[in-house]
């Protein structure tokens, strides 16, 4: 998928479009960078950041695990040299981070688009609750 028009007009359709998900799923936008470029009202309620704080942030610093932070840093410069990538169109079980330190099994969806500003990671995620 390829959003056409400048800067803003791109990231301002995404952002349409991604409001309008019916089921309003938690949505998380990165650059090739792993910096944050969209997050949703869905996303602040399960992770407990504003979106004022985690838009421009890297998303290791808000809700990836210690643990996990070398796996996704790794992800990103295999899709960076090589444009391969082992966890997009797949549905991860995982562990992310809430902003108090606690942590929480999710499922999360990741999808690779190409817009106008380059590379976005988007991904859709939900808590898994009582084994989900």
């Amino acid at each position: 998928m390829e959003l056409q028009g400048s800067s803003p007009q791109g990231l301002t359709l995404l952002g349409q479009i991604l409001e309008r998900l019916e089921d309003h799923a938690v949505h998380i936008a990165i650059d090739k960078e792993g910096i944050v470029t969209t997050w949703n009202p869905e996303a602040e309620a399960l992770f407990g950041w504003p979106a004022e704080e985690a838009v421009g942030q890297p998303l290791t610093a808000l809700i990836i695990p210690e643990p996990l932070h070398a796996a996704h840093c790794e992800g990103l410069r295999r899709w960076n040299e090589s444009g391969q990538s082992t966890v997009a169109c797949q549905r991860l079980r995982t562990v992310a981070r809430h902003k108090d330190g606690h942590h929480l099994a999710v499922l999360v969806d990741v999808q690779v688009i190409q817009t106008a500003d380059g590379t976005r990671f988007l991904g859709w995620a939900r808590e898994i609750l009582d084994g989900g």
